[in-house]
Formats: C-alpha cells, structure tokens, sequence
C-alpha cells in the first residue's frame, strides 16, 4: 500500500511538470504566435525561429536548464540600449529604464558594453556607469538579475565550448560576493537590505556550526566544508530571487503573500535551503524546495510578461486560475513538520506509556517551534503471526538479554492534532532501522487529520546494530496539502488594480488589503541614517557636557596657589588622556596636600 501510494504521489507530480512545461513551451499555438509578436515589440527574439541570424546577440542563461538559451536578444543597431522603453526591454522588475547600453564599432567587428544607471556584470566583475569595456565571444553579461552569454556567428570557431550556465551563475555569485557594498545610495540601501537577509539565515547557520562540532570527529572537515559553501551559495542565489517573487505578487494584487529563505534540517547536520511562503489572509503557509520554487517564478514572470503585453496593445487577458500565486505557491503537499521519537524503552519491551503517546511536533524550517501533536504508540507482542497473540511477552532486564531472540511490535500512529494549516490531505513518512514506511494520504478537510495506521515491526534475531539504533531517535514526517479557498478577484486586463500596478510599478493592492506594504530601499535607507543621526546626537552630547566640565576644572585650578594648580592640573591631564573620571572617581584618588606652609 506504501509503495502503490508513493507511486501515486510520484505520478501526480509528474503530471503537474508536465502540465507546467506544456505551459511554458507552448509553440504553435495561437496564442504563442501572438506572444512571439509581443517579445519582438521588445527587442526580444526566440532561438528556434532565428536559425539564419549572422548578427551578435545574447543569449538567456538561467539555472533552470528549460529556460536557458530559449531567448536572443540581437544587436541591430550600432547603440543598443537595454532597460524600460529602450531597444531591448528584458522581462525583470530589476532592470531599469536607461539600464545599460551595448556599442558595435563602426566596421562591425566589436561590441562594447557601457555601464548605464543599473547594476551591470561582465565575467563577474561590476561595470560601473558610464564605463566602456570590450565584449569578447562567450563573455557573460548580467543585466540586473537576467544573465546572457555573448553569441557571434561566424566569429566562434576555435573559442572551444562556452561556460556552462552553472558555472556562469557561480561566476556573477562570486561577483555580487566581491563588490557587495558598492555603488550609489540606492545600490547601497539594497545590498544593506540583502545583507540584513543574508545575516539572518547566516545566524541560522551558526547554530548548524554549533551541532557541527559536537560531532567533528565524525565528518570529513573537507566534505563538511564544500557542503556548507553550498548552502551559502543556494542562499546567496535564492535571496533575491524571493524579493524578485514579492515584488513580482505585489504587482499581481497578491500582497499578502510574503516569501523567505530559510533553513531545514538535513541529513548528517547539513541544513537545506528552503523558500518559506506564507499568506496573511486566508492565513497559508508552505516550505517550498528551490528546484520547484524556481519553474513557479519563471512562469510567474512568463505571465506578468503577457499581462504586460495585452495591457500596452490594449487586448483582453486573464491569467488561468491555476497559474494564480494563492494556487501555484500553495496547491502542493509538503513537509510541514517532524515528530522526534525515542524509541530505547523498546529495548525491554515495554508499552509507550500513556502520557508520552502525544509526541511535538516541531516545524520542519527555523525556528523549529511547536506546530501541533502526533499520537504514537508502541505496543510489545509475542511474535510477528496471529497465533501469537495471547502469548506472555519476554521480560528483558538487560539490553544484552535481547541479543539473538526476535523483538515484535505493533506501531500505531492514530492523529495528528492542532495543525497550523487547514489540510485537505495529510500522511506520515517515518524511516525504521533502514526502510521508509508510509501512512495512507487521508483525504481530511481538517487541522486534526486521523490516520488509524497499524503495523508490525519485527526483528527475528537482535543485533547489536539494532541495539544501538534503538538508542537513537526516530523521526516522523508529517505531510499535508492544504485546502485553498477561491481568491475573490481574477488577475487581469479587467482587474483594475492589477492593470495600474503593472502600469505604475507600484502595487495598488496595499491600498485595499490588509497586508503590510514592505518598506522600500529609500525608507530602509532613512531608517539606517536615522538610527546614525541618532547615535551621533547622542556622543556630541556627551562631548559638549565633558568640555562643560573640563571648563570648570580649569577654572578652579587657576584660583589655587601656584604648587596646587600644577598638582591638579597634572591629575586634569591624566584623566582627559587616559579617559578616567574626576578625580576622587574610581580609578582617580583624590589627592590632598597641605599647603598650609606655602
């Protein structure tokens, strides 16, 4: 029943890749027709209909491989200009008007890159504005966040392969890690903001250091290493494709819906990068893994993409209602937390008592609170078959006892309860000394999901490897899909809000919903100068009552006899230099002569 139920869950994810692949290729059509028309409006062109091109172009690059190569962006001209209303408008919130620009000499044997009012990348270095640089073939430029290979027919002969788009997306990584910082007020709001992200998920990650070394000697360091530089890497990658998503929702009249990278607990103490989406109202949440968060923000964009066209030619459009962010984001089964067993009193045979039948469950992704209970209990029998039933059980005082005899039990996991989420199907996994086992899917509309799962776990001669697993942990996983309501509105050419958001760049829905508009990079910037002002305040107040002081000091010292104002101008001296307080504070004795004499 596992293995048949597993294979219907395999099934019903292919079917939906499927449905989304259908989606996003879709050639031939109509309607794809119609969208070749609208990518040429903006400069964009498609590789499989530009098999004759002779001209320099770029090509898409993108880590997901369905993506990539799929789009030419070719140079007609001899000044090309990318961003907003110029010749060559890419399809990202990133990209800015007047972004950068692209020069071919006048004999048409060179390109050049000009940095322009956007962040621009060539090979992994920044290509500051109004800046003038070389574009050799299979050079990789990134305009904002959309990264192109430079392609020259006729021109790539014995150039050997191009950089893969794996190591091209390391390579502008390891880029954006070197010249982090950088840039205008506005460039350095962002990446102070993408800092902030980047320390909170890096403080996470230090609790993984912390289990880590517990359990140094254990690991290869050298593994260890490349696995956590792989995680830093996912984060870095991930971050802004979250704001990116946020902003992309905002414009979708989804405002409610929030999206962070997070960590979750990973085999061997290696955590898992994680996209947390949450929703306010309906109250939603979901932990997405990045190879399916990412087709869902490509097709994201293909409709904002579309969205954008049938708006600028004045044309009807609705995007299908599964391609809806509330249905894309939340319409799957994950995991949405673990219950942690352990399991040494079935060493001796015992019963689960009943007090710890209802086991924590903790939130599968930081901060691992509490998010509801699992019923689990453990009951001894004298053998695997039906006719042992009735028979005494083994008294075991010793875990040696139990080498070489058979161990039977019956697990039986009844209910989850108190669920964060409203699930409309739910299943526990759990792996027992080696092998997955699988509850059925209830189909439950319900925080509460009751499963009723029984099965015998027998053991016909213990080992001491079975000893010492039974002195571990057992982990169940607890699955759900929860029930999604309707939303109220259609994202569309007829959604008012929705058409002036796109139009503006400014998401209208915060204006009717709810939710918390996200602070922008100019009020984060405000925020930060207010906080320095602040402080500066702070320490000149200080500064002008210590030279109020000080004042005082030396007005005092000048009515002393002429023995006395050298004594105490000496101890003034000390503690302006060595910073100490008056004297007769701490650190400062008051000194007293008697110059009664003088």
């Amino acid at each position: 029943d596992a293995e048949r139920m597993i294979a219907e869950l395999q099934a019903k994810l292919a079917e939906k890749q499927n449905d989304l692949t259908k989606e996003l290729s879709n050639e031939g059509s109509n309607e794809a027709v119609e969208q070749r028309a609208e990518y040429a409006k903006r400069g964009i062109s498609l590789v499989a209909y530009e098999p004759d091109n002779k001209r320099p172009y770029f090509s898409n690059l993108d880590d997901d491989a369905f993506r990539s190569n799929r789009f030419m962006y070719i140079l007609r001209k001899e000044i090309t200009v990318f961003g907003h209303k110029g010749d060559i408008q890419l399809m990202s919130l990133s990209v800015l008007k007047d972004h950068c620009k692209v020069r071919l000499d006048e004999d048409g044997k060179a390109a050049f890159i000009i940095g322009g009012k956007g962040d621009t990348w060539r090979n992994g270095h920044r290509v500051a504005e109004d800046a003038e640089e070389k574009v050799e073939v299979f050079d990789r430029i990134a305009v904002g966040d959309q990264l192109m290979l430079f392609r020259w027919p006729d021109n790539e002969e014995g150039l050997g392969e191009p950089m893969t788009a794996e190591d091209a997306v390391a390579e502008y990584q390891a880029g954006l890690i070197n010249n982090r910082g950088g840039g205008g007020a506005n460039s350095k709001a962002a990446a102070d903001e993408l800092n902030d992200e980047r320390k909170r998920i890096l403080e996470e990650r230090e609790k993984w250091e912390q289990e880590k070394n517990q359990m140094q000697s254990q690991r290869n360091e050298l593994e260890y290493q490349r696995a956590m530089a792989s995680v830093d890497n996912a984060i870095l990658d991930l971050l802004p494709k979250a704001k990116e998503a946020k902003q992309t929702v905002d414009l979708l009249n989804r405002v409610s819906i929030t999206f962070d990278v997070v960590l979750e607990k990973g085999a061997d103490q290696i955590p898992k990068v994680k996209i947390s989406v949450e929703n306010s109202h309906p109250k939603l949440s979901i932990l997405i893994d990045p190879q399916e968060f990412l087709p869902k923000l490509s097709l994201l964009k293909d409709e904002m993409m579309k969205l954008r066209s049938a708006i600028d030619a004045n044309r009807e459009y609705e995007i299908p209602e599964r391609h809806d962010p509330l249905y894309l984001m939340f319409d799957n089964d994950f995991h949405l937390g673990t219950a942690t067993h352990w399991p040494e009193y079935l060493l001796y045979n015992l019963e689960t008592d009943e007090e710890e039948r209802m086991q924590d469950v903790k939130n599968a992704a930081v901060p691992y609170n509490n998010v509801g209970l699992l019923e689990v209990r453990w009951i001894p029998l004298a053998g695997p078959d039906e006719e042992d039933a009735g028979k005494p059980i083994l008294d075991i005082e010793q875990e040696e006892d139990l080498l070489g005899r058979p161990w039977t039990y019956r697990l039986e996991i009844k209910r989850a309860c108190d669920l964060p989420v409203f699930c409309e199907m739910a299943y526990v996994s759990y792996e027992f000394f080696g092998d997955v086992y699988t509850t059925e899917a209830v189909q439950q509309t319900t925080f509460s999901p009751v499963f009723d799962y029984s099965k015998i776990h027998h053991v016909p001669s213990v080992t001491p490897e079975f000893i010492k697993y039974l002195k571990g942990s057992v982990e169940m996983q607890i699955h759900v899909n929860q029930h999604v309501e309707g939303p109220t509105d259609k994202i569309g050419t007829a959604n008012a809000v929705v058409v002036e958001s796109i139009r503006t760049g400014e998401p209208k829905g915060y204006d009717y919903a709810e939710a918390k508009r996200p602070k922008s990079e100019a009020e984060v910037r405000c925020e930060q100068l207010t906080v320095a002002l602040a402080l500066a305040t702070e320490e000149n107040t200080k500064l002008a009552n210590r030279i109020k002081e000080l004042e005082l000091m030396l007005a005092q010292v000048s009515s002393q006899p002429k023995s006395r104002q050298l004594l105490s101008s000496a101890l003034m001296i000390d503690s302006i230099v060595n910073g100490a307080g008056e004297p007769g504070e701490p650190g400062i004795p008051e000194v007293k002569a008697d110059f009664s004499a003088e």
